[in-house]
């Protein structure tokens, strides 16, 4: 069976102006830039009269090695979300305003190809490779995964600063 350990979870609130597009952007660009395979598994947008509620949810999964995968669970919730037309720099910009939370979750799965599965002797040889022989090598994957979930956090959250009035 693959094994998920949560490395670490985090998250950003923010209130005011922002792009929509260019925060999912902004994510999506630096995971193609690392090497990150993205898939999105739930996109839900309703209209409600306060504004438009947005809820997706986008893994990043990136093979570090034949044993070991780096996951990295993003969930944005946006709420209240409007359209706006300010002026910022001497010109006239369409943005969005509202609330924005994303919650990040950084795993390290391992045995993802269920390779030593296939008896329960190799299962308890992977267990004791793992504790004695391999463990430099996990505590190098999860610092890898935590290490790219800061950067994307820090990125992330300095981003929708510069919207900050």
């Amino acid at each position: 069976m693959t094994e998920r350990e949560v490395v670490i979870t985090t998250e950003i609130g923010y209130e005011g102006l922002f792009s929509v597009t260019d925060l999912l952007k902004l994510a999506k660009d630096w995971a193609v830039r690392k090497g990150y395979k993205i898939s999105e598994s739930e996109h839900y947008e309703s209209v409600l009269p306060e504004g438009k509620k947005i809820d997706i949810e986008v893994e990043l999964s990136k093979k570090l090695s034949d044993y070991a995968q780096s996951v990295i669970s993003i969930t944005y919730e946006l709420e209240e979300v409007t359209e706006r037309v300010v002026e910022r720099a001497g010109k006239k910009q369409s943005l969005n305003q509202g609330k924005v939370a994303v919650y990040f979750e950084g795993l390290l799965k391992t045995d993802w190809e269920k390779r030593w599965e296939v008896k329960p002797t190799f299962y308890l040889i992977r267990k004791i490779f793992e504790q004695y022989v391999y463990s430099s090598a996990v505590g190098d994957f999860k610092k890898e995964v935590e290490e790219d979930v800061k950067y994307l956090k820090q990125n992330m959250s300095a981003f929708l600063n510069l919207y900050k009035v």
